[in-house]
């Protein structure tokens, strides 16, 4: 009878784990992730940059040159990568937090110069080029749908700074013998960044995810050094480089 008792228990309780182990495996969806998990996101996309800005410069007093906002909303290739590490919260949000990394094609603000400040004097053009690259603290705030939980609409924010190198500066005659004056020399300049956006990531597998989404971002402000031929400190600046964004995104969850 003893023999009889321990065989019935041992069946039962392989039952109990084989039926256990079943209801865990469909309760799982393939797309769950543990608690924590590490990342990459790799993105891609256009910006849509904001590069002008008028401005008046004493460069030799008491005499004046104005230099106007020619530049158009102009399109640039962004590229980035983003490391960090995802949490689960609930079973319908996950968040990430990281660092990332981020850079632009060539930026190019441009307009007129009307000497002594006065639109008849408009006798030259003039061009200058800014390098951007960045470095920020990212995060994200993921859901889910519930009829879809592969589908992940995301809320995302990142501040850090920004790197602008503003060169090649040149003025171009508008009118035969005027003289342009000597360049604006190359500069360097670090400043506040910041960004916000939203969109969409999609699930593949458990490891791999694709997503698009808008990112609203300021680059920072970028600037020129000074002329050889002028007895201030003045230049042209450009105070805010602002920019929206479309990203395409691969991510890897290991």
């Amino acid at each position: 009878m003893g023999v009889v008792t321990r065989k019935t228990s041992s069946t039962l309780l392989a039952l109990l784990m084989l039926a256990s182990t079943a209801t865990l495996a469909q309760s799982l969806s393939p797309f769950e992730s543990p608690q924590y998990r590490a990342l990459a996101t790799v993105s891609i996309g256009p910006d849509f940059v904001q590069s002008g800005q008028s401005q008046t410069l004493t460069l030799l007093p008491p005499f004046q040159n104005h230099y106007t906002n020619g530049s158009q909303t102009q399109a640039v290739f962004d590229g980035g990568l983003f490391l960090g590490v995802e949490r689960t919260l609930s079973e319908q949000f996950s968040a990430q937090l990281g660092v990332a990394g981020f850079g632009d094609t060539v930026i190019t603000s441009q307009g007129n110069v009307w000497q002594f400040a006065l639109p008849k004097f408009e006798d030259l053009s003039y061009s200058y080029q800014v390098q951007h690259g960045r470095v920020m603290a990212a995060g994200k705030l993921l859901g889910m749908l519930p009829q879809h939980k592969a589908i992940r609409p995301y809320v995302s924010g990142e501040v850090g700074a920004a790197f602008n190198q503003a060169s090649a500066y040149q003025e171009i005659l508008l009118v035969q013998g005027v003289l342009p004056m000597s360049p604006f020399s190359n500069n360097r300049q670090t400043s506040f960044s910041w960004g916000v956006g939203l969109g969409s990531d999609y699930t593949i597998n458990s490891h791999m995810r694709i997503g698009v989404g808008y990112q609203f971002a300021d680059l920072g402000s970028a600037s020129l050094g000074t002329t050889l031929d002028e007895t201030t400190a003045e230049t042209l600046v450009l105070s805010h480089l602002y920019t929206n964004q479309l990203r395409f995104q691969l991510t890897y969850l290991a």
